[in-house]
């Protein structure tokens, strides 16, 4: 609850999403909403080829805070005993789906942590060579990393693994019986009242 909305200027929001974009080297959008506040400025460029300006209303990924999300659905998902979180997630996803995966064997916990030995998508090959215009859908992200090693065997060892969190995305779907943007919408974002 808040006793009084504090007090941002729209020239200090301006000032953040400036250093952003600057940062990024491209556009940045910043929203501050909730205690009475409902400011949106934007900075940079949406298109560095044509340095069209970066507009308020201007789509951009969610990127890792969509783990976030991910993470509260499978926890969910687990305490409703839809899905096993120490259980290999192959076994809980449709056959074939991670066919020639590393870490396919590895369990939800394992994922959530880091230590499941999927390989990441995102290295700087991907990086530079992929079509970024293009949604990052699980099913990219699985053919990047069909037939890598895995980084170790399952709770071995930590390592950062954008892949995986593709992984649970695609459980979390499994097992809940609806896409991720329904789920993560329905089960988080109009019941917590952050759906705008």
């Amino acid at each position: 609850a808040c006793a009084s909305p504090p007090e941002l200027p729209v020239g200090d929001l301006q000032q953040i999403a400036a250093s952003a974009a600057q940062a990024s080297r491209a556009g940045a959008v910043l929203a501050v909403q909730g205690c009475g506040l409902d400011q949106v400025v934007a900075a940079g460029v949406a298109d560095r080829r044509s340095g069209t300006p970066m507009p308020t209303t201007e789509a951009l990924r969610i990127g890792s805070v969509g783990k976030l999300y991910v993470a509260a659905l499978i926890h969910q998902l687990a305490q409703e005993g839809r899905l096993d979180l120490d259980a290999p997630v192959a076994g809980q996803l449709p056959p074939g789906t991670l066919a020639g995966i590393a870490g396919a064997d590895a369990t939800p916990r394992q994922l959530l942590k880091h230590t499941g030995g999927v390989p990441d998508y995102y290295t700087p090959t991907t990086i530079a060579t992929w079509d970024w215009t293009q949604p990052v859908t699980a099913a990219r992200v699985l053919a990047a990393i069909q037939g890598l090693p895995a980084t170790a065997a399952p709770g071995q060892a930590y390592a950062y693994s954008n892949s995986s969190w593709h992984i649970l995305g695609l459980l979390a779907e499994a097992a809940g019986g609806d896409r991720l943007g329904a789920l993560v919408r329905d089960r988080l974002l109009v019941p917590l009242g952050l759906d705008g």
